[in-house]
């Protein structure tokens, strides 16, 4: 059913956002300087002070056995009249030789104390600001780019013109749905279900098991996939699949066919899981080049590339997804039913492959 949604300002999101990514930034700043700050201060304190103290404190011990020996010498030695000479400059002087010298050791005393002190209190600070550094190395990011993807669906949903005339200029009134538009975008509703998809014959170039494993212990750097982001659209229609989802371990892993960003269509099937830490997902070429796996990478390694799969990734065991330069080609359920269709390839039927030289030998059997 069409819900409405009154929307008075994009511009309230856009400041947010570029406060909360200011906020960040100046934050990580502050704990940066911070922590240099300490490790400064405590290399001050246990090169330079004790180096300094300790020189002091043989400096001074010498000058109050100068002091003393000035003394002696002065009272051993009678002046002409046969009386002792008299001594009190040399005494104040070594009256001040010994308060330098016991001001020395109350700071060679400090000088250990904190030597002692300020490594805990250090660690005490870090742990006391380890959650505000996370968040701001993870949570912040997830959220801007969560605001960032409200923002462009928020402005293809005022975009839309709904059966009353669309937006209005004052209060900018939106009566039309998105899902209704996601929706429309679904090739032929439920008379395509049931319908195998030639793009089922891509389960056959997914590698066993095995192979599945044995790439995961080769990491490679996230791929410059040549598939075009999703777009608003786009990514409704992948939530508005009917579909038990069941989100990712970001720390698990992806196996990637070999020379995956060379080509030009691809395909993301979700599997059963092979090894320990594995997602699931393999991502391979959707043309017609025969390729092993090439290694792994982690969930949140791809997402901080390609932060637009993030639903995607949700999709059932089973579930199959091709990608192309311009966006989602299509979707495939667990029965090889096509669910999905970009509308500009609905009234063509789907190519098996985008090469045209290329044989396509009969569909194979689903993998499952």
């Amino acid at each position: 059913m069409a819900q409405g949604a009154r929307v008075h300002s994009f511009d309230v999101l856009r400041s947010f956002r570029a406060a909360l990514y200011k906020f960040a930034e100046v934050a990580e700043v502050a704990l940066t300087d911070a922590e240099g700050e300490t490790q400064r201060v405590m290399g001050w304190l246990e090169r330079d002070q004790q180096t300094y103290w300790q020189f002091q404190m043989r400096k001074r011990q010498e000058e109050v056995a100068k002091c003393k020996e000035a003394v002696r010498m002065k009272k051993l030695f009678k002046g002409a009249d046969g009386r002792p000479g008299s001594a009190v400059d040399e005494e104040k002087a070594l009256a001040k030789a010994l308060k330098r010298l016991a001001d020395g050791e109350q700071k060679c005393k400090a000088v250990m104390a904190w030597s002692r002190k300020l490594p805990k209190d250090i660690m005490m600070f870090k742990g006391s600001v380890q959650r505000l550094a996370t968040a701001l190395q993870s949570d912040v990011p997830t959220a801007g780019a969560q605001l960032s993807r409200l923002l462009a669906t928020l402005e293809a949903y005022a975009a839309m013109q709904g059966p009353t005339g669309g937006l209005g200029a004052d209060d900018k009134l939106v009566t039309s749905s998105i899902g209704a538009a996601a929706l429309s975008m679904t090739r032929g509703g439920a008379d395509a279900a049931g319908a195998r998809s030639p793009w089922a014959r891509l389960r056959s170039k997914t590698p066993a098991a095995d192979a599945r494993e044995k790439a995961s212990g080769t990491s490679i750097a996230p791929v410059e996939l040549r598939a075009a982001r999703l777009a608003t659209v786009e990514l409704e229609g992948m939530l508005a699949l009917s579909a038990e989802r069941s989100a990712v371990d970001p720390q698990s892993r992806i196996v990637l066919a070999a020379n995956l960003g060379a080509a030009a269509q691809i395909y993301l099937e979700r599997l059963d899981i092979a090894f320990p830490g594995d997602s699931g997902w393999y991502i391979g070429r959707a043309d017609d080049v025969a390729t092993e796996p090439g290694g792994s990478i982690t969930v949140s390694d791809l997402l901080d590339a390609r932060v637009d799969l993030v639903d995607l990734l949700t999709l059932p065991k089973g579930y199959l997804a091709v990608l192309d330069g311009g966006g989602v080609v299509s979707v495939l359920g667990a029965r090889d039913e096509e669910l999905w269709k970009a509308p500009e390839a609905a009234a063509a039927a789907p190519q098996p492959a985008p090469s045209a030289t290329a044989t396509e030998p009969a569909a194979a059997a689903p993998t499952t």
